[in-house]
């Protein structure tokens, strides 16, 4: 940045959105529904566990890690056992795993592709769907707005209520779509042209 290099999305939204505590505000300040959770030390979660309830079947979350194996649990017991494989310090996230269709959502800029998903499956399980609602759309604009976020995905559970946004990743692979590269690099030539005052700053 310091050298005029423009960066996307910019630096301080990335650290955000790897912060699933963070990312969980924004999201729901964007207007998107996220699961119940509590979040914790490893070690204050098994003593909080073991005198409070918890919904459950929940799933465990680094707080910071992406791309690791979640520890999916049913009952205290179970999630007792998964709190202890962390070293006591590490900070987690214990969400209420929602049941229903899985789905992830690209963009860039503008364009939005859904896609169904086997539940915990990679992108290599993912095959196309209808297009997403309108109003996720329009919480997807605001969050792109206000974070800066012009390429990105998110992973949501429908159930039969509501959509929950259980995940988000920045950079993602784009794997099933198609130009995804030269869509993304024309993103980012409009974004250093729309915002030329983003050169400066810290990476």
């Amino acid at each position: 940045v310091e050298r005029g290099v423009t960066v996307v999305p910019p630096p301080s939204s990335v650290r955000c959105l790897r912060d699933r505590v963070i990312a969980r505000c924004l999201l729901r300040t964007a207007g998107f529904a996220v699961p119940p959770a509590t979040f914790g030390r490893a070690d204050w979660l098994r003593k909080h566990v073991a005198s409070r309830p918890v919904t459950l079947p929940g799933i465990v979350k680094p707080r910071h890690q992406h791309g690791v194996p979640l520890g999916r649990v049913s009952s205290i017991a179970e999630l007792q056992k998964v709190l202890t494989t962390f070293d006591p310090q590490a900070e987690l996230i214990v969400e209420r795993e929602v049941r229903g269709q899985h789905l992830t959502v690209y963009m860039i800029e503008d364009k939005v592709y859904a896609f169904k998903r086997v539940p915990f499956g990679n992108d290599m399980t993912e095959t196309p769907a209808p297009p997403i609602p309108l109003t996720l759309r329009q919480h997807l604009r605001r969050l792109q707005r206000r974070e800066g976020l012009i390429f990105g995905k998110l992973d949501l559970v429908c159930d039969r209520r509501r959509s929950y946004v259980v995940d988000i990743g920045v950079f993602p692979s784009f794997a099933h779509i198609p130009h995804a590269a030269d869509l993304i690099a024309d993103s980012v030539r409009n974004a250093a042209m729309r915002n030329p005052s983003q050169r400066t700053g810290t990476i």
